[in-house]
């Protein structure tokens, strides 16, 4: 198995771009038996960094199918790994130091977005624009992971992985 990796390539709009296809490519060629797909974000504002993939968008579906058809090609089986950031939302990718998005990124194109916390009394107070959720902000992101799960299903996905290692 290969174990899902991070590459934060996808831009605001969660999409898998050529970069993903040729980085899971070359494990399906390889002959890997299982690739898990790196954490990918079931709502845009759940997401790691503003490269993260996504499934909260139908859009999203088409370009993860490619990856999965062509693993499948080769006798590969494709996982996905869904995720939700909840408080480590809204930060920089590794090589410029992780910490989160300010508005020397918005110049950048990578405006901030408010991150949201387990409860309306969040545990950390060092996150710039982070917010509790409330009943109904917990039920929408659960709805949330279910669409994201149907849409993995669509894009022909052999597993499903809930990475619940963010949050508070």
């Amino acid at each position: 198995m290969i174990s899902p990796m991070c590459t934060y390539q996808a831009g605001v709009d969660g999409i898998a771009a050529d970069e993903h296809f040729a980085h899971y490519a070359q494990f399906a060629l390889g002959g890997a038996g299982l690739i898990m797909l790196e954490a990918t974000a079931v709502e845009a504002r759940g997401r790691i960094s503003a490269g993260d993939l996504g499934l909260w968008s139908d859009e999203q579906i088409e370009p993860l199918s490619r990856i999965v058809n062509f693993a499948h090609e080769q006798g590969s089986k494709m996982g996905v790994q869904i995720a939700h950031a909840g408080l480590k939302a809204s930060t920089r990718p590794p090589w410029e130091g992780n910490g989160y998005l300010d508005e020397s990124d918005a110049i950048k194109g990578r405006e901030p977005w408010g991150v949201v916390g387990p409860g309306e009394s969040l545990p950390k107070t060092d996150i710039p624009s982070a917010s509790g959720l409330s009943k109904a902000d917990i039920a929408g992101i659960v709805n949330a992971w279910g669409q994201a799960a149907e849409r993995a299903n669509k894009a022909g996905f052999d597993v499903l992985k809930i990475h619940g290692a963010h949050g508070s």
